[in-house]
């Protein structure tokens, strides 16, 4: 009997000793480290990260796909932010430099935000990158308030000390004491240890990734975006090096593709980038009700609204959801139905909760919602019909051209006094629209305009031969960018012709089986 007892005793004497320990532990994480315990959980603290839904697709009548998003992978980075030291600072550099290395020997290209830049005197200057701004006062505001947080966020000291002091209107602040272009230029550079030898060219690529970090350092737990829709061999490279890569990573995402390229690219128009600040009526012609607009109206200082230069409520688009990197339509479906292809928007967007550091650093997930995708739209364009339009205008435009520039060259060969269009500003064909429509109910089938584009060019980047192509001298009278079946300026003419034939046939002059040419002056 004394066994079981001895082995009782020991059992409860061994609880006893667990207990005291963890009476013991507890005691001293609640009243010994209390206070540092107390102040580092209230260093931590919850952020949500907006996850974007997909954009949707664009089809003909058909269900013909023009338009749709493709999974990509980007390259970002993310700066841990327990890390600021100089030795960190170069370490980051370091590592930004064999990334921009690895992405431009596959063609690839990092982004180009850098407010420093060369002017075209060869010298050092700013560029705002203002865009969706009208008036020269708003453009000058926007001006000074980039210009102030761009010296805080990178920490270029401004020499005027009374900067703090100044009223809330930035078009009253005294900036020529501020420091130039050349001056900051030369500050980051030494700053971020870029390597002497390094061309300016080379060191913008660097200071535009590092100035969009800076700038986004209130956001340092999300990565930044410095190359798009890289290769797979990209991919790989940075995955295998990771290690030495310090901070660099690879995110999936997703990519615009225009699978018909030239084809119907007016009517299903191309992306950019987001605009920022822009009018209500504008957006409600992006296919916004202002019901959805009304609590994103932008308000003075003094609580009055803020109006634009077209005497509309002004609006951020980033409060409605979209981030600056987003793409939003700029010109056919893809810019009158935004409203419903995005998936950018609050009402469209996931969430994921995280739980960060005073540093800024993710530390856990705390919890994950799905996002949802934007709407397809379906047209009534018949792509074959569309196809066949645009192929028949391109051949009828590049024959009367032949045939003109033929009556030009006959024309110089005849005696002088008999020519007719020598010394005269004569401009040959090289434009023309068509559009097809249904009679009966007056769908429109095809709607086709020459020259045209291909709204992939966009989504890759414009080359030099692209955009000299579509914004160069000779656009000026191609226009290719515009929609010429909708906003083209020409005379009436074809759409009279009938009424003068049924006039020809009620005269009797014609008959009704007769081929006859009407000629329209325009």
């Amino acid at each position: 009997m004394k066994k079981p007892i001895s082995r009782i005793i020991i059992v409860c004497l061994l609880m006893l000793c667990m207990m005291g320990a963890l009476i013991y532990r507890l005691g001293t994480l609640t009243i010994k480290e209390g206070e540092k315990w107390a102040q580092t959980a209230d260093s931590r603290s919850t952020q949500t990260i907006a996850i974007k839904g997909e954009r949707g697709r664009i089809m003909d009548r058909n269900g013909v796909v023009l338009a749709y998003s493709e999974t990509c992978y980007n390259v970002e980075f993310l700066r841990n932010a327990d890390n600021r030291t100089s030795y960190d600072s170069a370490v980051y550099t370091e590592s930004l430099i064999k990334a921009i290395e690895i992405i431009e020997r596959s063609g690839g290209q990092t982004i180009d935000t850098s407010y420093i830049v060369m002017d075209e005197n060869g010298e050092i200057a700013y560029d705002w990158r203002i865009s969706g701004v009208e008036s020269s006062e708003a453009i000058e505001r926007v001006r000074r308030i980039r210009y102030k947080n761009f010296c805080e966020a990178m920490y270029i000291s401004i020499k005027d000390p009374a900067y703090k002091e100044y009223p809330k209107d930035p078009t009253k602040w005294d900036m020529e004491l501020w420091p130039t272009a050349e001056y900051a230029y030369k500050y980051l550079r030494k700053t971020w240890y870029i390597p002497e030898e390094y061309t300016f060219e080379q060191a913008k690529k660097i200071i535009s990734i590092r100035q969009e970090v800076n700038l986004n350092n209130y956001r340092a737990y999300e990565p930044i975006t410095i190359a798009y829709n890289v290769g797979q061999e990209v991919v790989s490279e940075i995955v295998e090096r990771s290690s030495e890569l310090v901070g660099v990573q690879i995110a999936q995402s997703t990519t615009r593709v225009y699978p018909r390229g030239e084809t119907a690219a007016h009517i299903v128009g191309y992306l950019s980038r987001n605009a920022d600040t822009v009018s209500a009526a504008k957006l409600i012609a992006m296919g916004y009700t202002r019901a959805q607009l009304e609590p994103y109206y932008l308000k003075n200082d003094d609580g009055t609204y803020s109006m634009g230069d077209d005497g509309d409520y002004q609006i951020k688009m980033t409060d409605m959801g979209y981030a600056y990197s987003d793409y939003i339509g700029v010109s056919g479906l893809e810019y009158t139905m935004e409203a419903y292809l995005t998936g950018a928007t609050n009402e469209h967007q996931g969430k994921r909760e995280v739980e960060i550091n005073k540093n800024l650093s993710i530390t856990r997930e705390l919890s994950y919602a799905e996002a949802t995708n934007g709407n397809d739209v379906m047209s009534a364009i018949d792509i074959e019909l569309q196809t066949v339009c645009e192929n028949a205008l391109g051949s009828l435009i590049t024959k009367m051209r032949e045939q003109e520039q033929q009556m030009i060259e006959e024309d110089a060969a005849k005696p002088e006094k008999d020519q007719k269009y020598q010394g005269k500003d004569i401009t040959l064909a090289s434009t023309g629209a068509i559009v097809v429509m249904d009679p009966r109910n007056g769908e429109v089938l095809a709607s086709a305009s020459y020259p045209s584009y291909d709204p992939n060019w966009f989504m890759q980047g414009l080359t030099k031969e692209q955009s000299e192509y579509l914004f160069g001298e000779a656009a000026t009278d191609t226009t290719p960018l515009r929609n010429k079946a909708v906003s083209a300026r020409y005379a009436p003419g074809s759409i009279f012709k009938p009424l003068t034939g049924v006039a020809g046939v009620s005269e009797g002059v014609v008959g009704i089986d007769e081929i006859c040419l009407l000629y329209t002056s325009p």
